[in-house]
């Protein structure tokens, strides 16, 4: 069994990178101005029994101050739009399956939590 969930980190890291999204982490430095872009609650599930295929729910995160978060929000949908490389996979399907709207405490700044599934065979 190999775990997709980093190389899969990584190749939306560089998809968001490619398409301009601004301050993309894993973890954000303290002092860092916004907007933010935060990838890394993954969730990998065993797709299949008989084959080795891996169902993949990454959350991507994005902070920003209200109303431009969505605008950041946007360039990720559309970022991670196409099927994007991942190091040791296929793409079986991928796409865009939900987002949330949360208000932060302030009230100044939003916060969007945007959700991909990818179904992935080791290649």
């Amino acid at each position: 069994m190999i775990d997709p969930s980093l190389p899969l980190q990584a190749a939306i890291y560089q998809a968001l990178i490619t398409a301009g999204v601004s301050n993309v982490y894993a973890t954000v430095p303290v002092g860092t101005s916004l907007p933010w872009t935060v990838i890394g609650d993954d969730q990998v599930l065993a797709a299949f029994e008989a084959a080795e295929m891996y169902d993949c729910f990454t959350q991507i995160h994005v902070f920003g101050r209200k109303p431009d978060h969505k605008v950041q929000a946007g360039l990720v949908m559309t970022a991670l739009r196409d099927p994007i490389e991942i190091d040791g996979f296929g793409i079986v399907e991928h796409g865009f399956e939900d987002s949330k709207n949360i208000d932060e405490k302030d009230n100044q700044i939003g916060h969007v939590v945007l959700t991909f599934r990818y179904l992935l065979q080791p290649i």
